[in-house]
């Protein structure tokens, strides 16, 4: 059986009835079995914050492994006033690498109590940028108010489908006593 060497680690014996493997010499190297990816699966009930799942195709059995495109996402855009009280504008934007539907979005402000309101726009690439009529938020712009934190997932009369290479840009309409808001939207990737 081939095995795998991931350098400057020291060398394991492969168990597979214990947990933690045993070391079997102090040398600078790890040695493992090969992975064999066509049996992984991966437990989608788990938080996987911070990692990137690719190229997964469907599974033999196409029940039980995960697919790419059956792990939520969420797209987040940090407003910071660098201390000072946040302003009135627009303040950034984002280039989406994948397509999609946004499920809900949230605002947290976490250690401080006021109230912004932060409007999204939504562009093509090719348009770029995007203007206040490119707003995919309709009369239900995330906001708080007198609050740490909002969250909505109605989304009543937002334009929700959004295509890999779009371009979302914030604008803050109001702010009062915020210095610092994250801006989360989760989507179901397609």
């Amino acid at each position: 059986m081939p095995f795998i060497v991931i350098p400057k680690r020291k060398m394991l014996r492969v168990q597979e009835a214990m947990a933690q493997p045993e070391p079997i010499s102090e040398p600078s190297t790890i040695v493992t079995p090969p992975l064999i990816l066509s049996s992984l699966l991966i437990d989608t009930s788990k938080n996987w914050a911070g990692f990137t799942i690719s190229n997964l195709g469907a599974p033999a059995d196409n029940t039980s492994a995960a697919r790419k495109t059956d792990l939520d996402t969420a797209i987040e855009f940090i407003i910071d006033g660098s201390g000072s009280a946040i302003t009135t504008g627009i303040k950034g934007d984002v280039r989406l690498p994948f397509a999609g539907t946004i499920l809900s979005v949230a605002l947290s402000a976490s250690k401080e109590s006021g109230s912004i309101v932060v409007d999204i726009w939504k562009d093509t690439y090719a348009s770029f940028p995007p203007t206040d009529g490119d707003s995919i938020t309709a009369s239900a712009v995330p906001a708080i108010s007198s609050d740490t934190d909002s969250q909505d997932s109605t989304l009543t009369g937002w334009t929700t489908s959004v295509s890999a290479g779009d371009v979302l840009a914030y604008y803050v309409d109001s702010v009062e006593g915020i210095h610092r808001v994250t801006v989360s939207a989760k989507c179901d990737r397609t």
